[in-house]
């Protein structure tokens, strides 16, 4: 049985929708869904996750703030603990019975880590399948084996990539699966971890030191931290805008077709030229040149999740 993993429940559906012609049935494993068929390529099951299989987590006893040596936090061997425990039961059973696995994740650097995560969950349960992978799982130990390199050369793990969940794509995708990346997704367990310890130590440093515990500490993130500081430096600037007056000159003109017609100096920053130029609008408009030309625009690059949501922004939607 071929075991197609993706990121999400949704994907898992649209997937075995489209691969199987519709026929897929849904089961659920310690109420997480999955979906079943058969064809050409034999018996096939989807299951979608719910983003990371686990996280990374610090062992116990550093827990206690005040205690902690910093520094020991920093140099901490971490852990991991799992994000949603039936999931990871629900990929271990399916594993079980699996004799190939197709990562179908998302197609980025975190779809990459989620997809080994997932690997590491079908090896603690069934070792054939993948062999041996140097990556943590639910039971958080992170020496369990040594680096396997993920090649062509294991043929019953594979990646299938695609941005876009249509038919065409889809059918794509399977019809031309590929290696999984273990440097990229390497790469997204070290953002991880680089998170947790700049995260944590400098949110309990800047809490220390400012005397504030409990629920009233001062969160720090790599990634939050400078965001905050460039919504504050845009809201000084907000506060501190004196705004200008000016003024603009607009003709609206028709001769079949109404058109708004702009003053060549888009703006005046003085009343008396502008009315200067105003008064001198005393005649008929007259059309004195026209120029048309052709232009080819490609079509725009996908969206990723930040620019569809200020594109939907723009346009007045919610990310709601």
């Amino acid at each position: 049985m071929r075991l197609i993993v993706t990121e999400k429940n949704n994907s898992a559906k649209k997937i075995a929708t489209i691969l199987s012609g519709g026929s897929a049935k849904e089961d659920k494993s310690y109420k997480v869904p999955y979906y079943t068929w058969s064809g050409p390529d034999g018996d096939q099951r989807t299951v979608g996750l719910k983003g990371h299989v686990v996280g990374p987590a610090f062992p116990e006893g550093y827990s206690n703030w005040q205690e902690t040596d910093l520094h020991e936090l920093i140099d901490a061997e971490l852990t991991t603990e799992p994000t949603d425990k039936n999931v990871v039961k629900a990929v271990r059973k399916l594993a079980k019975e699996a004799d190939s696995i197709v990562i179908a994740t998302d197609f980025d650097r975190e779809g990459e880590l989620i997809g080994l995560e997932a690997l590491a969950e079908a090896f603690a349960a069934n070792p054939a399948i993948v062999g041996e992978l140097a990556v943590a799982t639910s039971e958080g130990d992170k020496e369990r084996a040594p680096a396997a390199t993920l090649t062509r050369e294991r043929p019953n793990i594979l990646r299938a990539r695609y941005s876009a969940l249509t038919k065409e794509e889809i059918e794509r995708a399977f019809g031309d699966l590929d290696e999984l990346s273990y440097d990229l997704a390497n790469a997204g367990a070290a953002r991880q971890d680089i998170d947790l310890i700049w995260g944590a130590t400098l949110t309990r440093w800047v809490s220390l030191a400012t005397k504030r515990y409990g629920s009233a500490f001062l969160s720090v993130g790599r990634v939050q931290s400078p965001t905050l500081v460039l919504i504050a430096e845009r809201e000084r600037e907000r506060r501190a805008f004196t705004p200008e007056p000016y003024w603009e000159i607009e003709a609206a003109l028709q001769n079949g077709e109404a058109i708004t017609a702009r003053h060549d100096t888009a703006r005046f920053w003085e009343e008396e030229p502008a009315r200067a130029a105003y008064e001198n609008l005393t005649e008929t408009a007259r059309v004195t040149e026209v120029k048309e030309k052709s232009a080819t625009r490609p079509a725009p690059i996908p969206f990723n999740t930040t620019g569809f949501l200020t594109a939907a922004a723009n346009i007045g939607i919610s990310p709601s």
